[in-house]
């Protein structure tokens, strides 16, 4: 992996929206067995604060959304060749001490994984004196850890879920009464006319299912283009349904669009300020 593939990760010392700063910190000290002393040393020092220094990509970004999920705000910046006048931890420091982490024996599950290095050269200024060195397990990071759908991001996956199969239960139904009783041609056009109007949503809650599980910062943005999408084709259908009516093509009068606007309002406006949506998929919808 070139250096242009590497990335530093830093934390910035904010807490994210609907999060405290005393439970976050609690939450870090507990994913990176650091003790209180160390989280301390941490959130004391100059902001930004480097967590993870040259590594890839995808390690970074699992790295910066495991933060997030603790409630803190974290980047990553990709790796420049550093200067040995700015280095913030000596080299041979770094080297002895990541050697003895790599060494260390595996015999105590409180064992820390991180050690704060205090650079001991007078020409650095306090403002560069500490740094943190994570050999964090890389289980402990992966991109699906700590991330689940749950509570009304939950709901919202359950609720295009009956979407679909309550109408594939309709259909089902519609075709076993014709068999069994016949239609005749308004029968016919009146049934066919009510199953176009719940075609849009059911289709797009196919859509949305396919990609709701994937965590990504994409996702939200998605998800919000297809709701678009649904209500403007359900409003389509509505409006040529309602012009069958008046011409009495139909005999039955399409439902409302009432529900069908309020669905989209609400889910709308879920995905563009939802905390549970901003850490699972690390972004709300634009």
């Amino acid at each position: 992996m070139s250096i242009e593939d590497e990335f530093h990760v830093y934390i910035t010392g904010e807490v994210l929206e609907g999060y405290e700063l005393a439970t976050a910190q609690e939450s870090f000290a507990e994913k990176f067995k650091l003790t209180t002393e160390k989280v301390q040393k941490v959130f004391q020092s100059p902001m930004p604060f480097y967590i993870k220094k040259s590594i890839g990509s995808k390690t970074a970004n699992a790295y910066k959304k495991a933060i997030h999920a603790m409630g803190l705000d974290a980047y990553i910046e990709p790796v420049t060749p550093p200067k040995a006048e700015l280095s913030l931890v000596p080299q041979d420091e770094v080297d002895d001490t990541s050697d003895h982490l790599e060494a260390a024996p595996q015999i105590a599950a409180s064992k820390s994984y991180a050690s704060v290095v205090e650079r001991k050269e007078p020409s650095v200024t306090s403002s560069q004196s500490l740094g943190i060195l994570y050999e964090t397990p890389s289980a402990e990071l992966s991109e699906d850890d700590d991330k689940n759908i749950g509570g009304w991001l939950r709901f919202f996956q359950v609720a295009n879920i009956l979407s679909i199969v309550i109408f594939g239960l309709l259909i089902l139904a519609v075709f076993a009464l014709g068999l069994l009783e016949g239609f005749g041609d308004q029968e016919t056009i009146d049934t066919l006319a009510g199953l176009a109007e719940v075609i849009p949503p059911v289709v797009f809650s196919f859509l949305i299912l396919r990609i709701l599980g994937d965590s990504n910062e994409e996702t939200p943005f998605r998800i919000n283009m297809y709701l678009k999408y649904s209500i403007s084709a359900t409003a389509v259908v509505f409006m040529a349904a309602m012009g069958l009516f008046f011409m009495d093509v139909t005999t039955e009068r399409p439902e409302s669009l009432l529900g069908s606007l309020v669905f989209y309002y609400i889910w709308t406006s879920y995905f563009k300020k939802s905390v549970r949506v901003k850490e699972y998929y690390g972004c709300n919808a634009a």
